[in-house]
C-alpha cells in the first residue's frame, strides 16, 4: 500500500502492517507516527531508487507498507444495502464506490465478471482502507441466494430508468447494482434486477461516472436510514 494517507486509512481500520518501507529522508514525525507499537524488524528504510523501483506511483510519498490480504467478516444484518460492482472497469472509479460504501454503512460489496481487480494498485489506494473495513467478494450463486433471501429489492442503476433514487425507499434489504459508465448495465445485472433507478441529471448531462452515481445513491440509502434509526 503507497502513500502516507492510505497507510494511515489502514492503520485507522486496525490493520497492522507487516513490513513498512521508507524513502531514504521521510521525516521522523511521519516514521515515529506510523511505527508506534511495531517491531524493529518491520520497519526498513532504503535508496529513493530502490523506493521508486518499488512503486507504481510517479511521483511516491515515501512511504510504502505491506498487509495481509483484508477478510472482514460478511454478516447478513436485517434490511442490509449490498453494492454489486457490474463490470465496473476502471480501478479509480471501483476503489472510490469501495469507499463511498464503507462510508455509507454498506454491509457488503460484491463485483461480477468483468469487474478490475478489488487488489488493482489504483484500486486500494482510491479505497483509501475499506479494504478493510468492507466485506467484499466476487459474487457466487451462494452470494445470490443470500441476496435473494435478505434484499427484498435489487435496484439497477441506469439512465434509462423511469422512477428516481428519491422514490425508492432504501430501508429495506436493497442491493444496488451499478456499472460502468461507458458500457452500461450487462444482461446478467438486468436479468438479476427487480427494478431500476436512476438520478435526475440537468444542463443536457448524459451520466455520471460509476463512483458519483453510486456515491449518490448509497448516501440517500444511509439518509433514510438514519432518519429511521435503523
Amino acid at each position: 500500500m503507497e502513500g502516507l494517507r492510505a497507510v494511515v486509512d489502514a492503520l485507522a481500520a486496525t490493520a497492522t502492517p507487516q513490513l513498512v518501507l521508507f524513502r531514504e529522508g521521510v521525516s521522523r514525525e511521519v516514521v515515529q507516527t506510523l511505527t508506534a507499537g511495531l517491531s524493529p524488524s518491520a520497519v526498513r528504510f532504503v535508496s529513493e531508487t530502490v523506493f521508486n523501483a518499488l512503486c507504481e506511483t510517479e511521483t511516491p510519498q515515501g512511504v510504502l507498507a505491506v498487509f495481509g490480504m483484508p477478510d472482514p467478516p460478511l454478516v447478513w444484518v436485517v434490511a442490509p444495502i449490498v453494492l454489486i460492482a457490474d463490470g465496473v472497469r476502471n480501478p479509480g472509479n471501483f476503489g472510490s464506490l469501495l469507499r463511498s460504501a464503507a462510508a455509507a454503512g454498506v454491509s457488503a460489496a460484491f463485483s461480477s465478471l468483468g469487474t478490475v481487480d478489488v487488489y488493482n494498485g489504483k484500486t486500494v489506494r482510491a479505497a483509501m482502507g475499506a479494504h478493510f473495513r468492507l466485506p467484499f467478494s466476487a459474487i457466487t450463486e451462494h452470494h445470490m441466494k443470500a441476496i435473494e433471501m435478505h434484499c427484498q429489492q435489487v435496484l439497477l442503476a441506469d439512465v434509462a430508468a423511469v422512477k428516481s433514487y428519491e422514490q425508492f425507499d432504501w430501508t429495506i434489504g436493497t442491493a444496488l447494482v451499478v456499472s460502468s459508465e461507458d458500457v452500461g448495465p450487462t444482461e446478467w445485472a438486468r436479468s438479476i434486477a427487480t427494478d431500476t433507478v436512476r438520478i435526475p441529471l440537468l444542463n443536457n448531462v448524459e451520466s455520471l461516472n460509476v463512483a458519483v452515481a453510486g456515491s449518490v445513491m448509497l448516501f440517500e440509502a444511509a439518509r433514510q436510514r438514519r432518519a429511521a434509526k435503523i
